[in-house]
Order: structure tokens, then C-alpha cells, then sequence
């Protein structure tokens, strides 16, 4: 039997339903995973050749049948087949080849998995049985499904014109591959820069695994978005792919203002800064930040923070500080400055437009003080002159999952300064700034975070922090409780520890828009919510050095702190930012002031 054009239509798959609702992360400054949706906008695939007909819908799945019936034709068009063979196009259509197939064969094919692989699903459905136009259609739907569930979305099936007398069937599976690659719609970035990072090339077979992973890549950079869309290329068998790039003036200036500054200093502080998000025009990212009291004399830091994404997909990232202080306390004056630069090496792994994200980062630190303002209940803590170097490398690995229905995070770091590295750097140096300070040390600090988004838009986030250290840990190392970022309602870093955990608990309210009521089309956000945070610190090794001062003799080891309250969150597009949280104190501290509450606001104004 001679089978003709009547079936040899052919069955196409697009990307749209396997790339729908993945997730995408970025790192901007700072530590902290965050994730950004991807939508891919792909026009129908089409493998296009002037020698076959038009191209059917998608398949988007593999059939499904009740029980009892039958998924087969009770008209056979061969009563019984015992082979299968699947070649790249019409032309390897063999007679003679064909007839001692047995079960599943391919000829000059690439199959994802392997042919035992494909061979365990498709050899079930036709060894022995009648061949039907049911039977057909579920080889050809099974197959793409299996390409699909392998990485390779953009396949078509068809059946060639062929001799089916000897119970063999010949099916052509072919593999959409690249034809052009073009990018439209860019404005400030160059269209090279989007072209190279699409790893494909001419002629490559499609895999949507490569493409996510480069468009993610290419998004990571906040001041542009890409999409991508599919289009029928000029020879048979090739997709073009077409870049569909939004993005903005890589230049941010803002400036905000908040009370999160410390009792030496002054609580209040004001910064402003500017990002250039395409640095020297090499697609990397700049940002500079001033930040000081109402007093510029008596406090004012620079820093400095510069990302490199590298070709092969890792990144560098930079990191430099420096502060000068001159407080005016009450019998006592200082002025110093502490400086800081910090290497990281940031090594994404796993797929990074997926729910679940990660990354490992080794780093190095160094540090420079010739002060020491830390304050606890009043007592002053030895304070020195002469400077003070501290070298350290770091270990990171972060995780991060999201779903529907719940968000998870996962980070741990570690410190440590195996032996002495720079000058300055001493057993006695280190105790004069620190007592019980060694130059050798190590510590580790864990973060792990919770989200459950509950019915009618509510939400609940948990977040804890852990730190152990081997011994005393310079002021620098030490994990500051009280404030906005740890236990509100006390004083920023009122309690200086080389041991804490922190724990805090958030419900917040269903999101909503303020200038809707007064029928305003601002894309704006405001949600309340109640808190309730704990810290517990500990000191380790707190014996005053020989000729040094008992200064603050009165501190505990060991304390606690525990407050709730209402906050209230706000912005505007991504123009205005801004928090008020009131805390309320549930243990009144030693250390800091006696009030029982304390207000934490801020706000970041951006252009």
C-alpha cells in the first residue's frame, strides 16, 4: 500500500506552554537573591520548505483515554506493523533497509536520552498491532512530547510516501534548527552585545534549556528586559530568532533619607547616589554612594560597588568603602575613618530562569580601622589610635526557591583568617580594639527565610539569622542587634555580639493601590503589617588584656530583646520607596535608653 499526501501533514511544537510562568533571578548590590517573572512571546514555530504542506497547531501534550476505550481505529490501514523507523527527512526513505527493522530504529538521527530510551515508549504502542490514523497520530504526538520533555521543543513529525506491506513504518522527525539571529527595539545598549549572548549559532539545533539560560542572563542587568520571538527562517528546516529588547537610559540617580544611623553618629543619615548600568560600555554595572549625618564633619562614608558579568557567565563583583567620623560626645572627642575593600567570585549554578536559583561565592575581605566607637549603656569600650589592618576570606552558597504558593531562601557564609597576612595585624593590636580578639578566627552566619502567600492576597514571611564565631571577633566581624534590619522598637546595633540569632515574623496585609480612589492611573503599591522580632547575643572571651582598662565591666555576656508593632510599606513604579515601622518593646534592655518604643522610617527617591 502506497501512503500519499493525505498524511503527510506535519504535527509542531512551540515553546510557549514550557517557558509560561518560569522564574528568573538577578543579584543586584549586596547579597540578597531576588527573582524577576521571564515571558517569552513566541509566534507559532514553523519549519517552512516549499516540498510539504503547511504547518498544523501545536501539540501540548500527550493524549489521554478513558477506560474501556480504545485508542485505536477499528479500520486498519496495515493489520499488524513490527517496526518503526524514524529518518531525518523523505529522502532516506529505503525499501530494502526498511524490511528487517524490527521494533524501534533510527537512521542518521539524533535522539535526546537515546533510542532505548524513546525505544521503551513508543515500542508498547505499535509491536504487534494494526496500524490505524489513531495509532499514527499518537506515534507522531508521543515523539514530539518526548523531544519536548528532553529540551528540544521545536520538532515536527510527518509520514513520507512509502510501502507499508512489510509491517514497517517510516516516520521523518525533524529538528528545527537557527537560521538568523536579530535583535529589534534596543535603544541604549548595542545590538552586538544581545546577539553574542545568544549561545546558539546558524545551523544549532534549538533547546529551550540554552535560550532561557541565555535570556535570563541577559536580564539580569535591571535596566533592560528581553523577550523572545520565533520566526519561519528562509531554508527549510530553520527558525529565526528575533530579540525583542525594552530597555532604558542605563543611568539612575537617587537619595533617600532614614533614622537607621548609629548613637555615635547621629540616628539620622541621608545618602544619594548614581548607577550606570552599562560601565564603560562594557555591559557592566557601577554605582557610587554618599551617605552622611546632619553634620557632614562628623560623619561621611563613600562606597563604591562594581559588578563585571564574565563571558563565561560568572561574575565579579567589587566592593569599596571609606568613612571618616568626628562625633562631638560629651568629655570625650575622636576622629578616625575606617576603609574596606572586598572581592566576590560569584558562581551561578542550576538553572537560573527557573523557581529555583543558587549560587556559591568565594571572597576577600580587607579592613582598616585606627577607632573603635562602640557603645553600650553608657560605657565607653577602649578606644585606640594606632590603625588596625583585618584580612579575611570568605565561603558563600545561597538558594532559592519560589512557587504559587510559598517563597524559600537559603544562605550561608563563612569568615575566617586562617594566620596573620598583612602588616598591622596582631595578637595585641587586635586586643586593644577587641578584648579577647585573635588574629586567627572563624565565623559563620546562616539566613534562611520563609514566605506563605495566604487566601484574599495576605501574606506571611518568617526570617532567621544565625551566627557562630570561634572566639572574640573584632567590631568590624560582630552582629549588631537592635534597629530596623534586626529587632525594632531599640536602637541601631545597640548590642554588639559575636553570637546572635534573630528572629523575625511579619503578616501582612493584601496589597493595594491609594490613587485608584481618586480614579489616578499611578502604578502604586501600599500594604500594612504587624511584627514581632527577637534577638539573642552573646560576647565570647571578654577578659580585659594585661595594662588595659576594665572599661564596661557592666555589659552582660549575654542578653535578649523582644518587640512587636504595625508597619507600613509604599511605592510608587520605581520612583519612591518608602517604610515606617513602630516597635514596641517587649524586654527593656540594659543597654541603650529606656524608652519602650521607638520609631524605624525611611524613603528612597530614584529617577
Amino acid at each position: 500500500m502506497l501512503w500519499r499526501a493525505e498524511l503527510t501533514q506535519r504535527e509542531f511544537v512551540t515553546l510557549e506552554e514550557l517557558l509560561e510562568g518560569e522564574k528568573m533571578a538577578f543579584r543586584g548590590s549586596g547579597m540578597t537573591l531576588k527573582t524577576r517573572s521571564i515571558t517569552l512571546l513566541l509566534s507559532l514555530l514553523a519549519i517552512s520548505t516549499a516540498h510539504v504542506c503547511n504547518a498544523q497547531a501545536a501539540v501540548s501534550n500527550a493524549p489521554t483515554f478513558q477506560k474501556g476505550e480504545s485508542p485505536y481505529s477499528k479500520a486498519p490501514i496495515v493489520s499488524e506493523i513490527h517496526g518503526l523507523l524514524l529518518i531525518p527527512n523523505g529522502d532516506y526513505v529505503n525499501y530494502g533497509n526498511a524490511k528487517r527493522v524490527e521494533g524501534l530504529e533510527v537512521h542518521d538521527l539524533y535522539v535526546p536520552g537515546g533510542v532505548r530510551c524513546l525505544a521503551k515508549v513508543l515500542e508498547p504502542l505499535f509491536m504487534g498491532r494494526p496500524l490505524t490514523t489513531d495509532l499514527l497520530k499518537t506515534l507522531k504526538e508521543q515523539i514530539v512530547y518526548y523531544y519536548r520533555e528532553h529540551d528540544h521543543p521545536v520538532v515536527s513529525v510527518w509520514v513520507p510516501e512509502q510501502e507499508v506491506t512489510d509491517g514497517v513504518l517510516q516516520l521523518v522527525v525533524m529538528e528545527g534548527c537557527v537560521g538568523q539571529i536579530a535583535c529589534s527595539g534596543q535603544c541604549w545598549f548595542s545590538s552586538r552585545l544581545y546577539e553574542n549572548a545568544i549561545s546558539l549559532g546558524p545551523g544549532d539545533a534549538i533547546t529551550a534549556d540554552t535560550l532561557l539560560t541565555d535570556v535570563s542572563w541577559i536580564n539580569r542587568n535591571p535596566f533592560r528586559n528581553v523577550d523572545l520571538v520565533f520566526t519561519p527562517g528562509c531554508d527549510p528546516g530553520t527558525t529565526n530568532i528575533e530579540l525583542l529588547v525594552d530597555d532604558r537610559f542605563p543611568v539612575q540617580v537617587y537619595g533617600g533619607a532614614d533614622n537607621a544611623g548609629t548613637s555615635s553618629t547621629g540616628s539620622f543619615r541621608w545618602y544619594t547616589g548614581v548607577t550606570w548600568g552599562n560601565a564603560f560600555f562594557l555591559d557592566h554595572i557601577l554605582n557610587y554612594q554618599f551617605a552622611s549625618t546632619k553634620d557632614l564633619h562628623e560623619f561621611k562614608s563613600h562606597t563604591v560597588h562594581y559588578t563585571a558579568p564574565l563571558p563565561w557567565r560568572h561574575l565579579l563583583i567589587l566592593y569599596g568603602g571609606y568613612s571618616s567620623v568626628h562625633p562631638d560626645l560629651e568629655n570625650f572627642r575622636s576622629k578616625g575613618h575606617n576603609s574596606t575593600a572586598s572581592l566576590r567570585y560569584t558562581i551561578p549554578f542550576g538553572k537560573n530562569y527557573c523557581t529555583v536559583l543558587g549560587e556559591f561565592t568565594l571572597g576577600f575581605d580587607y579592613k582598616n580601622f585606627n577607632n573603635n566607637l562602640d557603645f553600650v549603656s553608657g560605657e565607653v569600650l577602649p578606644l585606640i589610635t594606632s590603625s588596625v589592618n583585618l584580612s579575611q576570606f570568605m565561603l558563600g552558597y545561597a538558594i532559592a526557591t519560589e512557587d504559587c504558593c510559598r517563597r524559600f531562601s537559603f544562605n550561608l557564609d563563612v569568615y575566617g583568617s586562617p594566620a596573620k597576612m598583612l602588616p598591622k595585624e596582631s595578637r595585641s593590636r587586635y586586643e586593644e580594639l577587641s578584648r579577647g580578639a585573635r588574629v586567627r578566627y572563624a565565623y559563620g552566619l546562616l539566613t534562611t527565610g520563609y514566605t506563605r502567600f495566604l487566601p484574599y492576597c495576605f501574606s506571611f514571611s518568617a526570617l532567621g539569622r544565625l551566627q557562630l564565631a570561634s572566639g572574640a571577633l573584632l567590631p568590624s566581624e560582630r552582629f549588631g542587634i537592635g534597629g530596623y534590619d534586626t529587632v525594632r522598637g531599640y536602637e541601631e546595633r545597640q548590642f554588639n555580639v559575636d553570637n546572635a540569632l534573630v528572629l523575625n515574623a511579619e503578616l501582612r496585609t493584601p496589597p493595594f493601590s491609594f490613587f485608584n480612589f481618586f480614579n489616578c492611573c499611578y502604578n502604586d503599591e501600599m500594604f500594612f503589617l504587624v511584627f514581632f522580632d527577637y534577638g539573642l547575643g552573646n560576647l565570647r572571651d571578654r577578659k580585659p588584656p594585661k595594662g588595659l582598662p576594665s572599661v564596661g565591666d557592666k555589659i552582660g555576656k549575654t542578653e535578649y530583646f523582644m518587640s512587636f508593632g504595625p508597619g507600613w510599606r509604599y511605592t510608587i513604579c520605581d520612583h519612591l520607596s518608602a517604610r515606617l515601622d513602630w516597635g514596641i518593646k517587649l524586654h527593656r534592655s540594659i543597654h541603650g535608653t529606656k524608652a519602650r518604643s521607638r520609631f524605624h522610617g525611611g524613603f528612597v527617591l530614584s529617577f
